[in-house]
C-alpha cells in the first residue's frame, strides 16, 4: 500500500517540495524497514531451529507458516517495489537540474530521501548478513508463495491478492551466486541512485546559494518550533506545509543535509574514497567488491546525517505508536535529532555522537 505513495512524491517536483509529504514518507519508509528486519530476524531464527531436523512434508493449511518462514526471499522484492529504480532516478533528475523557486528544498528533500535509503539498506543489510548467504539461497530455493499488494473486489471487501513466487532460476543454482545477483545487486542499484542524488549538482548549487542567502549554512534548518509546527515535542511528523511550500520566501526544511561535507569532515572523506573505489573498481570488479564498497557509502552517509521524524537509533525495534514520528517524541539535547526512548538514545549515543557534535557545532536542528 506504500508503493503508490513513494512513487508518488518521488517522480514529482512538486511533491518534493512539499516538506508534509516528504517528512511523511520518510517516516513511513523507515517503520515499514523497522517491520521487515523484524520479520527477517524471525525468518532467520525459524529456519535455524529447522536445521538438522528432517523436512516434514507440508500441509496446504501450514503455507502461511512456510512463507513466514522463508520471507528473506520476499526481502529483494520489498526493495525493488519501496525503493524503485524508475521512480529514484526521477528523483535523481529532479535534484539534478531543477531550475524552479523551490530548487533548494526540492533538493534538500531529495537528500533526506537518499539518506532514508542508505540507512534502509544498512538495517537490511545486517539483518540480511546476520541471516547469512545459505539461509537466503534456501529461502529462494523454497519458492514461497507472497501476497504482494492489496485489492477491493467487487463487493467491496478488501482482501489480498495478487500471489506469485519468487523466480529462483534467474539467480542461478549456486548459494554465492543468488546472494549476489539477489541481494548484492539490490544493494548497488538503490546505491547508485542515492549517490545519484547526493552528488547532483543542483545540490551542490543550492547549497552554495543558502549558505550566501542565509550566512549560516543552517539558518533555514534551525527556525524556531513555532514557524515549524511538526517539529513538536509530540512528534508529529517532520515539517508544516502546503503547496506554497516551494516559495523562496520560507526556509529551505533540511538545509544541512546539502553542506553535509561541510559540516562532517568523516563523511566528506568517506564520499571521497567511495568516489575513488568506485573509479578504481571499474569495470571488472568482483560483485563483492562493489557491494563492500556501497554499503560502506551508506554506513558513512546515515552516521553523518540525523533526521527528522523518526528515532535515530539504527537498531531501534520499537514498532509501538500510530507512527514512526508519533513514537520518535525524544529529542537529543545537542543537534535536537529524535529517539523514540531515553534507551534508544543511550544505545546509540557511541554512533551518534560525532554526527552530534559536528552538528551541534554548526547549530543545526536535524528535526527542523
Amino acid at each position: 500500500m506504500l508503493a503508490p505513495a513513494v512513487g508518488a512524491v518521488l517522480q514529482s517536483e512538486a511533491s518534493l517540495a512539499d516538506t508534509a509529504a516528504v517528512a511523511g514518507l520518510a517516516s513511513a519508509l523507515t517503520s515499514l524497514v523497522k517491520r521487515t528486519v523484524h520479520y527477517m530476524k524471525a525468518a532467520a531464527s525459524m529456519q535455524q531451529r529447522q536445521q538438522g531436523q528432517q523436512q516434514q512434508q507440508r500441509s496446504p493449511e501450514a503455507i502461511v507458516h512456510r512463507a513466514a518462514e522463508y520471507f528473506l526471499a520476499a526481502v529483494p522484492a520489498i526493495v525493488q517495489t519501496l525503493l524503485p529504480e524508475t521512480a529514484l532516478h526521477h528523483t535523481a533528475a529532479f535534484a539534478a537540474t531543477t531550475t524552479t523557486s523551490s530548487s533548494s528544498q526540492v533538493c534538500a528533500s531529495s537528500v533526506l530521501l537518499a539518506v532514508v535509503l542508505a540507512r534502509s539498506i544498512v538495517q537490511l543489510a545486517g539483518a540480511m548478513e546476520a541471516a547469512e548467504p545459505q539461509l537466503l539461497f534456501v529461502s529462494l530455493m523454497a519458492r514461497p508463495e507472497f501476497h504482494e499488494r492489496w485489492g477491493v473486489e467487487s463487493s467491496g471487501s478488501v482482501d489480498l491478492m495478487h500471489v506469485g513466487h519468487v523466480p529462483s532460476g534467474q539467480f542461478g543454482s549456486s548459494v554465492e551466486g543468488q546472494w549476489q545477483q539477489a541481494w548484492q545487486q539490490c544493494v548497488l542499484s538503490v546505491t547508485a541512485n542515492v549517490w545519484g542524488i547526493i552528488t547532483s549538482p543542483s545540490c551542490a548549487a543550492a547549497a552554495a546559494a543558502a549558505a550566501a542567502a542565509g550566512g549560516d549554512i543552517t539558518a533555514g534548518h534551525t527556525s524556531s518550533n513555532a514557524a515549524s509546527s511538526s517539529c513538536t515535542e509530540t512528534g508529529t511528523a517532520g515539517a508544516s506545509s502546503s503547496s506554497g511550500s516551494g516559495s523562496s520566501s520560507l526556509p529551505v526544511q533540511w538545509r544541512y543535509l546539502l553542506n553535509l561535507e561541510q559540516l562532517n569532515p568523516r563523511w566528506a572523506a568517506a564520499a571521497a574514497e567511495y568516489e575513488a573505489a568506485v573509479q578504481t573498481l571499474r569495470p571488472g570488479a568482483q560483485m563483492g567488491q562493489q557491494y563492500a564498497a556501497a554499503l560502506q557509502l551508506c554506513k558513512a552517509l546515515e552516521a553523518a546525517a540525523p533526521l527528522p521524524a523518526m528515532c535515530n537509533n539504527l537498531g531501534c525495534e520499537n514498532l509501538a505508536g500510530v507512527s514512526e514520528a508519533a513514537a520518535a517524541s525524544k529529542r537529543c539535547a545537542g543537534c535536537r535529532c529524535r529517539y523514540c526512548s531515553a534507551a534508544c538514545q543511550a544505545a546509540d549515543w557511541r554512533r551518534h555522537k560525532h554526527a552530534c557534535r559536528c552538528m551541534a557545532a554548526a547549530a543545526a536542528e536535524s528535526c527542523g
